[in-house]
């Protein structure tokens, strides 16, 4: 079933389903590793990361449809723009709540000093990024070559 909705979208959508499935996956991990790492943490913190990464994954993906246009003024690749959305998301989650992250990193990275900052979250949203943009591409370059 899940083949047959595979092909039966547009690359576009593909790619996009293809990249958000991929970072359900990471977020799933997170969720069942989290509570291992901190055990206090609450349900809701761990369901909004498991639905966070893909949401990143959805709008890092959504900007391949930039390459569909030929409006291209600063024809910037797939790699860069999937980077760029991903740590942007993950700086304003930073931003908003940096207590809540910063408690967490000093949790996770056992207090090493600099290593303790929240801001190396964006680096994790950076890596989503990537992460949703190569599966969206490769998943839009597929099903192109197989309708051609």
């Amino acid at each position: 079933m899940l083949h047959y909705l595979y092909h039966s979208q547009p690359p576009f959508i593909a790619g996009i389903t293809c990249a958000k499935s991929v970072a359900f996956l990471l977020g799933l991990l997170v969720f069942v590793v989290l509570s291992f790492f901190e055990p206090e943490i609450s349900l809701v913190k761990r369901l909004a990361l498991l639905f966070w990464y893909p949401t990143i994954a959805g709008v890092a993906a959504a900007t391949n449809a930039l390459d569909l246009t030929t409006f291209k003024p600063f024809c910037w690749r797939w790699w860069q723009r999937t980077v760029l959305i991903g740590a942007w998301l993950n700086l304003v989650v930073v931003l908003f709540t940096s207590d809540t992250m910063q408690n967490f990193s000093m949790v996770v990275l056992l207090s090493f000093g600099q290593l303790t900052s929240p801001f190396w979250f964006v680096m994790d949203g950076a890596m989503i990024g990537f992460i949703a943009g190569y599966t969206s591409n490769k998943a839009q370059q597929r099903t192109q070559r197989r309708n051609s």
